[in-house]
């Protein structure tokens, strides 16, 4: 067999060997995500989400309604979170956290400044500094750009109220 030919065989097995790898390490990822509450609509969502926290503590926001992280959120959605010490968050959390000033996402076919707006994704990994690799689930890939860190981390997701859009 010709040594190039041996060679392109060779590389085929580790490329696929690596990418099943990064899929099945990827589906792990979405394995301990928070509840998810169906709600009949906003005002509900609202309503439940404000409950919950008075019981729990915590806060709510909205999220920017990104398709990253379909199925699982699936448009604009309301989370409840923790705030806690950003050095304390295990990889594999639902993560809340502002994008940086100057980065722009598009949303609704709209350029928009991701630090006006709170992103949910999962804590991938961290960088050797300490700075978090988001993904969402519905990614094939890491958020390139996106470094999470105590500047925009905003908190671990406990919960997710989701009504019909």
């Amino acid at each position: 067999m010709n040594k190039g030919v041996l060679g392109g065989i060779v590389a085929a097995i580790v490329i696929a060997l690596i990418v099943g790898i990064s899929l099945r390490s990827h589906r792990k990822l979405g394995q301990n995500l928070p509840p998810k509450t169906e709600c009949v609509n906003l005002g509900d969502a609202l309503q439940q989400a404000w409950g919950h926290v008075v019981k729990t503590g915590g806060m709510v926001a909205s999220t920017s309604g990104t398709p990253s992280m379909e199925p699982y959120i699936t448009g604009r959605v309301l989370v409840t979170y923790n705030k806690v010490a950003w050095k304390d968050v295990p990889n594999g959390s639902l993560i809340i956290y502002r994008g940086r000033k100057g980065e722009y996402i598009t949303l609704d076919g709209k350029q928009v400044d991701a630090s006006t707006i709170m992103i949910c994704h999962i804590l991938a990994d961290r960088y050797p500094n300490g700075d978090g690799i988001p993904i969402g689930l519905n990614n094939s890939f890491y958020e390139r750009n996106a470094r999470v860190n105590d500047e925009v981390f905003v908190g671990v997701v406990d919960r997710v109220f989701t009504w019909a859009q």
